[in-house]
């Protein structure tokens, strides 16, 4: 398939709900689009939480160039104001590939049917959405109404597609797997030179599912074993106050960032660090055991071996081609820091790890990432107009 061509054919729409500031796979794809050359591109976008702006927003582009771009004010009370996004619904859109990145966007898709091709562009998999039962219900009966009318399903994991499909007991034609995928521009190869930095990094939210009050624990005691030590914290979150304590406590070797929007700067921080940790909550029901967390990808992209947990899917196929090591909270604090110091006293076990990491992550660039899902797509296209 000549994919440029395709695309330049094409009519696509994307359809999310959207924080604004905090870029999401509905803005990457839109970018990929635009840079590759779509013909026309129409995108919808409606308040996610309450810190979005309360605004929806539709834009079309052809051949890359905005013609169309109308905000609406509206009210912002989620979950509740979520009902308005059902007018989406309505929208005289015709095209040949509508990707929706929730169960809402991608069932109105299917109110009116007026795409070739219909999919859900899944962003996660949580097998309860911790809703009031009426919500949980409503919820669920449209995530059961779209599996009913899609074409095709994309999942981050075989995890979460596995999952959905027993939940729902529904099986789309097509099922896609799209890791989450890394910019070029964040990938940097490890150099050996870099070991002696003695630099640990963490990036990622500030909450107890990513571990962080853990971090809170074994942080000092690895400060406290090498006053030369430096450690950087990137995030907020609830737990945010935890790292900024840890910052006063240790001025000159600790440095908390908070949340950093330029992917640049964080990756400068990344690629002057040795090891990265992240300590994922192992409770059972943790949604984090069907994702593909971006920060593992951002970790490894820049040649970082990695200390977690065993929850993530990528965790064993990290541990297994060398790029990470698993540890689970209940070996213990010390253990944890042996594992870091042991990657930070030993260059050449570290530089071997770093190579794995950075290996591991080159089969994630985000181009060809979208390149192989919309090459399934579009042959979908293809097969439904003969």
């Amino acid at each position: 398939m000549n994919l440029a061509a395709e695309l330049a054919r094409s009519r696509i729409v994307l359809a999310a709900n959207i924080v604004d500031g905090y870029p999401s796979e509905f803005e990457y794809t839109r970018d990929f689009l635009l840079d590759n050359g779509v013909g026309q591109l129409t995108t919808i976008s409606h308040p996610l939480q309450k810190r979005s702006v309360a605004v929806s927003r539709y834009v079309r582009y052809a051949n890359g160039e905005i013609v169309s771009d109308r905000s609406v004010p509206r009210p912002n009370y989620p979950p509740l104001t979520h009902a308005i996004d059902l007018s989406t619904g309505l929208l005289p859109l015709r095209s040949d590939i509508w990707i929706g990145f929730n169960p809402i966007m991608t069932a109105m898709g299917a109110i009116v049917p007026r795409s070739k091709i219909l999919a859900n562009w899944a962003i996660d998999f949580v097998p309860s959405r911790g809703a009031n039962g009426f919500i949980e219900k409503f919820y669920r009966g449209i995530e059961s109404f779209m599996m009913n009318h899609i074409d095709a399903q994309i999942e981050n994991t075989s995890a979460a597609m596995t999952a959905r499909r027993e939940m729902t007991g529904r099986t789309p034609i097509s099922q896609i797997i799209a890791p989450i995928g890394v910019w070029k521009d964040s990938f940097s190869e490890p150099q050996l030179v870099r070991h002696a930095e003695r630099r640990v990094v963490y990036f990622g939210s500030m909450d107890a599912r990513n571990g962080v009050p853990f971090l809170s624990e074994i942080f000092p005691i690895m400060l406290s074993r090498d006053p030369h030590l430096q450690i950087d914290v990137i995030g907020e979150g609830e737990s945010s106050p935890l790292m900024a304590n840890l910052a006063e406590h240790f001025p000159t070797q600790f440095t908390y960032h908070g949340y950093m929007k330029e992917q640049g700067q964080i990756d400068q921080i990344l690629r002057r660090s040795v090891v990265a940790i992240a300590p994922y909550d192992e409770s059972p029901g943790s949604f984090t055991q069907f994702a593909d967390p971006q920060k593992l990808k951002y970790y490894a992209s820049n040649g970082l071996p990695i200390a977690l947990t065993n929850v993530a899917p990528a965790a064993e196929e990290m541990s297994n081609c060398g790029a990470a090591i698993l540890l689970s909270r209940a070996d213990g604090n010390n253990k944890w820091v042996d594992a870091v110091f042991h990657w930070l006293d030993n260059s050449d076990d570290w530089f071997t790890a770093a190579k794995s990491s950075y290996n591991y992550a080159l089969n994630f660039e985000r181009k060809y990432v979208y390149v192989n899902t919309f090459s399934a797509l579009l042959d979908l296209v293809a097969k439904k107009t003969k």
